[in-house]
């Protein structure tokens, strides 16, 4: 059965619960051996499992003759957990505000806000997008503008599959310049191409008050940069529109 939560949240793996969802099925407790030949792990790895499973709640343990064997609680079991460590988190919000806000005071106020922010291989570049998701959706023009191209786009995405998914879901509209091919049209954007000729291995983003460029480093690995000022953000909002303007629709 193919789990649809993020069961990682709660610290398991696919194979935890094919352990769990077979236990299941057994009449009574049975010893780590019967469910190691059951489910083809190894004993090691299947009592790692088992004994991550009882810290959970859903298996639980037994001695029958001085052994130990083990049976699956019930599902509501997970249930009952993860309320548990909704309760854990909800009790920590207020201390983890109250931390923030004791770092904000010993930050040095000479300081200049921070000008750029660099980002470095594709789960770093996940972060960058989800930053782009984040600050359109709470600004006044949930629209973000795009020099796309298609060099870099399929592995722009690679670790954020869902982010057109993600960006629909929260109504924010898209209006892209693409370069060398047009990529697939989605609902809440806009496309033009400018060439088909040419396709620099740079990814161009304009949102809110940043601009973003991410592109190939030297050994084919994405780099990205986010520059967060309003007058930089500006200007290249004003070239992209004259430039999409020239274009035909």
């Amino acid at each position: 059965m193919i789990a649809k939560f993020n069961y990682k949240l709660f610290g398991l793996e696919p194979r935890d619960l094919r352990v769990y969802e077979a236990m299941l099925t057994f009449d009574q407790a049975a010893s780590i051996r019967t469910i190691a030949e059951l489910v083809k792990i190894n004993r090691g790895t299947t009592f790692e499992i088992i004994k991550k499973l009882t810290n959970t709640g859903l298996v639980g343990s037994f001695y029958r003759n001085k052994r130990k064997y083990y049976a699956a609680q019930p599902p509501e079991s997970l249930q009952k957990y993860a309320d548990y460590k909704h309760n854990q988190v909800a009790e920590q919000l207020g201390n983890i505000e109250a931390y923030v806000k004791s770092l904000q005071s010993r930050k040095r106020r000479e300081e200049p806000d921070q000008f750029t922010q660099f980002y470095d291989g594709e789960d770093e570049i996940a972060t960058l997008l989800r930053d782009v998701l984040e600050t359109v959706e709470i600004s006044k023009d949930k629209t973000y503008r795009v020099i796309s191209s298609a060099q870099i786009r399929n592995q722009m995405y690679a670790k954020f599959r869902n982010f057109t998914t993600q960006r629909i879901k929260r109504g924010i509209f898209a209006r892209v310049i693409a370069i060398g091919k047009e990529g697939e049209e989605a609902a809440l954007s806009e496309r033009r191409l400018l060439s088909t000729k040419q396709s620099p291995a740079c990814y161009v983003i304009v949102y809110g008050t940043k601009v973003a460029q991410i592109s190939l480093s030297e050994i084919g690995g994405l780099q990205g940069v986010i520059v967060n000022n309003a007058g930089v953000a500006h200007l290249q909002e004003l070239v992209f529109d004259n430039l999409w303007e020239s274009l035909n629709s």
